[in-house]
């Protein structure tokens, strides 16, 4: 409604009561490698950093999700995933591109995949704790619902942690046709895990610049700035502002705000 490309947040829609995942894993050797067939959820597994997580940390899509790769919903697919060494891994998945996530079963024909790949490194870097170096590469099949073109792109992710708490992390993203609306999307920010005695509490800015594959729309820039309290164990609270410049398709505005506000009870 404003004109954004990309949602300012990727969650808390409104959805009927539906079996949304439905899946059969198994491990082989130590768990070094995984195996998992049903209803799946690619984007759970694929493009995956510390922080996004709309529950838990950002709530901009730019951070809390990658819009610029079609992640299918749940769907029929499969998914399996090998850990070479302590640090090295690999991924790779696929799924029905047109899936609907509220179906609980599609039992038509699948004329669309979406599969992923990912290679990547996580182990610890000298003094400073783990960091994550990763690399996914996607192809989308053309789609008819909603009309899309065939495509493929990659995403890269550098997350490490410092000793002072901070976990910086940069993210890159791009795509080669309009699967999806944005075409290159460039995120950078840190989370500090810990405030003080509030081991829990955590603070977050970061900042992101996307393009989109539609010339008639420009180039947008985002941040946003949180602060998530655990108030008690069962209840954390997230107050957040966002700034968005040059929303891509709205040129009456240069600068629109958004404040909100989170809560999160578990049981």
């Amino acid at each position: 409604s404003i004109g954004s490309l990309w949602g300012t947040t990727s969650g808390f829609d409104e959805q009927d009561f539906a079996l949304v995942q439905w899946w059969w894993q198994q491990e082989f050797l130590d768990n070094s490698v995984w195996f998992r067939a049903g209803k799946i959820d690619l984007a759970t597994m694929f493009d995956v950093y510390r922080f996004n997580s709309v529950n838990h940390y950002y709530l901009n899509a730019a951070f809390s999700d990658n819009p610029a790769i079609p992640f299918p919903e749940n769907g029929w697919g499969v998914a399996g995933g090998w850990d070479v060494t302590e640090e090295w891994f690999l991924k790779y998945g696929i799924g029905d591109a047109e899936a609907r996530k509220t179906e609980t079963i599609n039992t038509g024909n699948i004329d669309a995949w979406t599969s992923m790949a990912t290679v990547g490194w996580n182990g610890d870097v000298g003094d400073l704790g783990k960091g994550l170096y990763q690399v996914t590469g996607w192809h989308s099949d053309r789609r008819k619902e909603p009309e899309r073109p065939s495509a493929s792109g990659f995403s890269v992710v550098v997350q490490q942690e410092l000793a002072n708490g901070w976990v910086p992390f940069v993210r890159y993203a791009w795509s080669d046709d309009a699967a999806v609306d944005v075409k290159s999307l460039i995120t950078a920010g840190a989370v500090l895990e810990g405030v003080g005695k509030w081991e829990n509490d955590r603070i977050g800015i970061a900042g992101g610049w996307g393009s989109p594959h539609d010339p008639a729309y420009r180039d947008q820039w985002t941040a946003e700035v949180f602060y998530r309290m655990e108030l008690i164990p069962e209840f954390r609270l997230t107050p957040h502002a966002q700034i968005i410049v040059n929303p891509s398709r709205n040129r009456d505005d240069d600068v629109i705000g958004i404040f909100g506000v989170r809560g999160r009870l578990t049981f």
